[in-house]
């Protein structure tokens, strides 16, 4: 039995922030978004929200991702939203 869980398989959702840009945790990143931790990794799971894997298999968000999976969140729930 592997240690860690293994880790999202979406290539397209890894994070190209840029060299040196501060990465968060799973938990961080969930209260950065104000979001369950379980969604956080759903969302990368999915392809929703890009993500980095440390050497341990740690998964890893750059604020610029999360900013920019908030924004299109957003967007999401507006549509949901009736109309008069």
């Amino acid at each position: 039995m592997p240690l860690h869980p293994q880790p999202p398989a979406a290539p397209a959702a890894r994070s190209e922030a840029p060299p040196g840009e501060k990465l968060l945790s799973r938990g961080e990143a969930a209260r950065y978004l104000g979001l369950p931790v379980t969604t956080v990794y759903q969302w990368a799971r999915s392809g929703r929200l890009r993500y980095k894997v440390t050497l341990g298999g740690h998964l890893r968000f750059a604020r610029s991702d999360l900013d920019a999976a908030a924004v299109r969140g957003s967007r999401l729930g507006s549509r949901d939203e009736p109309t008069d």
